[in-house]
């Protein structure tokens, strides 16, 4: 009897645990689901339900009326359904928020957005808050629009847009953002980034030659089927255009310096950059181991061979040589070992002289026809074309 009554005893024992666990359990699971919807609602409350906003400013309170008013007048003159509403003060820090009609909802406002609200009152800040979305971050500018047309044509993308370095996606359906995302990293797996350090001194002109030999180089290797150089390519070409344009006024200015030809006598290391040296209007002729005063004719290297030297005039005037030796500046305007003798090409000095020859010929065709117009009264017309001429002439020489 008693072993009977002590089975029923812990059987019940038992029971009651059991029954204390589900009851905890559920009493658990009804406390956080409360919680859960207490959190969600309060946040809500603050940030909007899902999608329900598309751009959010924060600003110092003490901004807040000023951004109000700004913020007013970009929606009346740009999306004039948008709605605005305040958001709540924290640490310092107002916020607004502003929903936009599914209209304006597209690539072309997007990519707009930062200059539709560009110095905003306080340095207010800008966030894109549109769901669903992805954002892949920090994509190279030379490769944003060939990765970012890659990815507009996945189906399930309803638009795409750039927020500086970043690519925003917006999406269809939240549904598919899974299926997108998978994609969107298939296509990024697909490319890596070979960067290449060059020395400062490189010439930024060559790097658009160098870049696409590269490039071709590597489609040699096995495995790779595509290398683009994207030094200097982007969204913008700016940069591009600025090397181009450096590039052409380095050639335009180079030739018409004052460039300098050295022979150079016996095994001479010479690298481009370096300093040579020359007799200029010196008190003494210069030599290996005097330092090079003041007037001395300096001269940069710009190209070098072992059977040539080429420079320009950097320091002095050619008008200072005193003869044709040309010797290596050491630092400290010491100068070095004689390298050769040197040949001077003056194009501006050519140019000068061959203005001034036109000027003279021009002169001398004006007293011939002035002679001759006095003698037969005939061509005032034609001596008034060649004083144009002449008065053209002129002006070239002093410019």
């Amino acid at each position: 009897m008693r072993r009977k009554r002590r089975d029923f005893f812990v059987k019940d024992i038992i029971w009651l645990l059991i029954v204390s666990i589900l009851v905890s359990a559920v009493f658990a699971a009804g406390f956080a689901m409360t919680t859960d919807k207490y959190f969600a609602k309060a946040i809500t409350g603050v940030m909007g339900n899902f999608g329900q906003y598309d751009l959010l400013f924060q600003v110092n309170e003490e901004f807040k009326d000023a951004l109000a008013e700004h913020l007013e007048l970009v929606i009346k003159e740009h999306f004039p359904e948008a709605t605005l509403k305040p958001g709540i003060s924290l640490v310092g820090k107002a916020s607004f928020f502003l929903t936009l009609p599914p209209k304006y909802k597209n690539k072309a406002t997007f990519n707009k957005l930062r200059q539709y609200f560009d110095n905003l009152p306080g340095n207010s800040g800008l966030s894109i808050m549109t769901e669903p979305r992805i954002n892949v971050n920090n994509i190279p500018g030379g490769v944003f629009n060939f990765i970012a047309d890659q990815v507009e044509r996945l189906a399930g993308v309803a638009f795409i847009y750039r927020d500086n370095g970043n690519l925003g996606v917006v999406l269809k359906d939240i549904g598919q953002g899974e299926a997108l995302l998978e994609e969107i990293k298939a296509i990024l797996a697909q490319y890596q980034v070979l960067e290449v350090r060059l020395a400062d001194s490189y010439p930024a002109e060559e790097l658009g030659r160098l870049g696409q030999e590269l490039a071709d180089k590597l489609l040699q290797v096995k495995g790779i089927d595509y290398a683009r150089d994207i030094t200097l390519a982007g969204h913008n070409n700016e940069y591009q255009y600025m090397v181009n344009t450096l590039g052409e006024v380095k050639k335009f200015l180079l030739a018409y310096a004052t460039q300098v030809k050295i022979i150079p006598q016996g095994e001479v290391v010479i690298e481009p950059g370096e300093l040579l040296a020359a007799n200029g209007k010196n008190e003494k002729p210069i030599a290996q181991g005097t330092v090079l005063q003041g007037d001395g004719v300096v001269i940069k290297v710009i190209e070098a061979t072992p059977l040539e030297i080429r420079g320009i005039i950097i320091r002095g005037d050619i008008s200072y040589l005193q003869d044709d030796l040309v010797y290596k500046l050491l630092p400290g305007d010491k100068v070095g070992a004689a390298l050769g003798k040197m040949e001077v090409v003056d194009r501006k000095g050519q140019v000068v002289t061959a203005v001034n020859q036109g000027i003279s010929l021009i002169e001398r065709l004006d007293l011939a026809l002035a002679d001759f117009d006095q003698t037969n009264g005939g061509v005032a017309l034609t001596i008034s074309g060649f004083q144009n001429a002449f008065q053209n002439l002129v002006e070239i020489r002093k410019a």
